[in-house]
């Protein structure tokens, strides 16, 4: 017989072999007591299929159970509600309750105007990155981790499976030999060694019983690693998403605040070019009255009197460079819109 194995089976084997004298070839006088030595050992090297696969199972289930318990146990709020985020970033959120609502008093008549506070989409979003900032325990090395102990728990379960076939194929053989073969020969052996084939046939099953129960704890370990698994990849998917959709809704805040930016100053410049405007029309007529041009002095006690010549040189002079004043202003403000426009058209 040729028993493969590693050294601590074959020292095992050797103990055994040197602690039974029935084993010894010395001992054996007739072929049943040398079947019977054969079914003993046959049965000794079945129970060593199923020692200690109890304490691997459990050192298994031991390794996996911290990472099956953080994935069972996140604290993750659904944030399904996705138009509500996109209202609030786009500003158009607003209950009845936080909208602006003007309200008339009968005994003033004057109106008041209530409004309560917007809702900051900044301090929402931060709320949600620190609700994220508690998946960061959630890494891609545990996920490896569960892989491997996938794998290390799918070749048990076929290290277990091929070792009951084995021990099934080895029972069904001897059985075949015990009862269909009618040899002259196997009389001897099947009435000395009944009692040792049908222990041994039992003993078998029960190793085979062990077997399937160890089959079927490795089987719901596995669904268990399974799901965990799955829910690692889901909650890193979820973060992942999270993450881009803050990143989206951030940057499409921070093109608001630039909109938001550039409309004031845009209100900004056409109450700066209307002040302008009201200037450029009193500057010429100040201008021309600020002592450029000399008038006759005019006795403070003489009786008031429109001077027509005069009044018609000033007014002829003022409203001329104002005119001009203006049209060249128009120019210039023209020639600076139109590169932005031009932009405007070639950017649409």
């Amino acid at each position: 017989m040729t028993c493969k194995g590693n050294s601590l089976n074959e020292e095992l084997f050797q103990e055994a072999l040197a602690e039974n004298k029935c084993l010894r070839s010395s001992v054996l006088e007739s072929v049943p007591q040398a079947f019977s030595s054969s079914l003993e050992v046959l049965t000794m090297l079945i129970d060593w299929c199923d020692d200690d696969w109890i304490f691997y199972i459990n050192e298994l289930f031991d390794a996996i159970k911290p990472l099956v318990d953080k994935a069972r146990t996140p604290a993750i709020k659904d944030e399904s509600a996705l138009t509500k985020d996109v209202k609030i970033i786009t500003g158009l959120a607003g209950s009845p309750s936080k909208r602006l609502s003007h309200m008339t008093s009968l005994e003033s008549g004057t109106s008041r105007s209530q409004s309560d506070e917007k809702e900051d989409p900044w301090g929402d979003l931060n709320d949600r990155v620190k609700r994220l900032e508690r998946l960061e325990v959630f890494s891609f090395d545990e996920l490896q981790k569960l892989q491997q102990g996938l794998e290390t728990i799918q070749e048990a379960l076929l290290v277990l499976k091929l070792n009951s076939q084995v021990i099934r194929q080895i029972r069904e053989h001897y059985q075949c030999l015990m009862t269909q073969y009618r040899l002259p020969a196997l009389k001897e052996i099947k009435k000395g060694c009944e009692d040792s084939f049908l222990q041994y046939c039992r003993h078998s099953r029960n190793i085979e019983a062990n077997i399937d129960a160890h089959q079927a704890q490795l089987n719901a370990l596995l669904l268990l690693v399974k799901e965990s698994k799955e829910m690692y990849n889901t909650i890193l998917q979820y973060k992942t998403i999270q993450i881009n959709k803050i990143y989206a809704e951030s940057a499409h805040l921070s093109t608001r605040n630039m909109e938001n930016i550039a409309n004031k100053t845009k209100r900004e410049t056409s109450s700066m070019h209307i002040i302008t405007f009201v200037t450029l029309i009193f500057l010429p007529g100040t201008f021309m009255a600020s002592g450029i041009l000399e008038w006759p002095q005019v006795n403070a006690k003489a009786p008031w009197r429109l001077n027509k010549e005069i009044f018609s040189l000033f007014f002829g002079l003022s409203a001329t460079i104002t005119i001009v004043t203006i049209v060249v202003w128009m120019i210039i403000l023209f020639m600076l819109r139109r590169p932005h426009s031009e932009r405007v058209k070639y950017a649409s």
